[in-house]
């Protein structure tokens, strides 16, 4: 199976569709029964933003017809908010279920002491361990964590690691170093091997307790080393150019501003531009 497949509505969204069909099933077979115990399927996608084309907030045209559909038949938060703008504070929010006044994970970095003394703790239990001690059999594959936690999970798949990709901090057009290339044919995005080892567990399970699947994707992050066909969904000439409303930081905070107009990229490129 291609990325392209997969995007367009390939066999894991077939698998999401089923499972939710056979949990509802289940739910109404077991009407007398205790507790039915569903299996979970958590995609995490990285930097996706929400410019997807169901939620209507991008000018232009996106091609996101997996998520449009599974977004046509489920529950949709349109007006939700990140816990912190950048990467790996969120995810330790989401992991483990803290804010970021108790994790103190506020920035991308991860070579500050503060995050691997956190999860260094022994007293740090994080979201696939406690559904783990709860009966689910835990798999991860892609990025879910902001690096890699097998010990954590039952069962792990292949993981990204971004600073390990090709074309990660390569010198780009503009001053940037944002270089968009093209994947070459004869090679499988990470992002692919990562839903084809999703797909493969699904296809294949039969244990009899549930289970916990996080599946992470690192696109639309850096580095744009995408297939040609993915570059020839969106021609320049229709690409819309997002432009920030001239008083969008009037009503933040001061720290909340400072954040927004430091350098991005290696003191490169400010975050509003």
């Amino acid at each position: 199976m291609t990325v392209q497949t997969f995007l367009k509505g390939g066999p894991v969204l077939r698998a999401l569709q089923s499972l939710a069909l056979t949990c509802c099933m289940f739910a109404t077979m077991a009407a007398d029964a205790q507790t039915v115990a569903r299996n979970i399927v958590f995609i995490a996608i990285d930097d996706l933003r929400n410019w997807v084309n169901y939620a209507g907030d991008y000018a232009g045209t996106v091609h996101t017809p997996n998520i449009d559909a599974l977004a046509a038949v489920s529950t949709r938060y349109l007006n939700a908010y990140t816990a912190v703008p950048q990467c790996a504070g969120s995810r330790t929010t989401i992991m483990l279920g803290q804010s970021p006044a108790t994790h103190g994970i506020k920035s991308a970095a991860i070579s500050s002491s503060a995050y691997d003394d956190l999860y260094n703790d022994p007293g740090t239990v994080t979201l696939p361990e406690v559904l783990s001690q709860h009966g689910y059999h835990t798999a991860v594959a892609g990025k879910v964590f902001h690096k890699p936690e097998p010990a954590r999970w039952d069962e792990s798949g292949p993981a990204t690691i971004i600073a390990n990709l090709p074309g990660i901090g390569e010198p780009g057009p503009d001053n940037t170093f944002i270089s968009a290339t093209v994947l070459p044919a004869s090679e499988e995005h990470p992002d692919q091997t990562v839903a084809n080892w999703a797909i493969d567990f699904i296809d294949n399970y039969t244990a009899p307790e549930p289970f916990f699947l996080a599946v992470g994707f690192y696109q639309p992050h850096l580095p744009w080393r995408i297939p040609q066909w993915a570059y020839d969904l969106y021609p320049p000439a229709e690409v819309v150019t997002y432009s920030p409303p001239a008083d969008d930081l009037g009503d933040e905070p001061p720290e909340a501003v400072e954040l927004a107009l430091a350098p991005f990229l290696y003191g490169v490129l400010p975050q509003d531009e």
